[in-house]
């Protein structure tokens, strides 16, 4: 039973969704382009909270908001959420 628990609590890290990783950028003492995309997503009520997929975050970015300003933001978001999960 606690190897069930333990197997259970890694596979919640390694599917983080990327809503949850961004929060994590949000508060920060000098505001960046990266803590102002984090606080939008925040105050998003709409945005795929559970999602891990890129192309369903990226088209949603893509067609249903107005609050990002450059794609390349969020690819280099995406690339650092990746970069977490490799390491956790």
């Amino acid at each position: 039973m606690v190897f069930n628990d333990i197997l259970e609590e890694v596979d919640d890290k390694v599917r983080e969704s990327f809503y949850h990783y961004i929060l994590t950028e949000r508060n920060t003492v000098k505001p960046t382009a990266l803590s102002k995309l984090a606080r939008s997503i925040a105050a998003d009520g709409m945005f795929p909270k559970t999602s891990t997929d890129y192309d369903e975050i990226s088209r949603y970015l893509e067609t249903h908001v107005d609050y990002v300003e450059s794609m390349t933001l969020f690819d280099e978001a995406w690339q650092c959420y990746m970069d977490k999960k490799q390491t956790q």
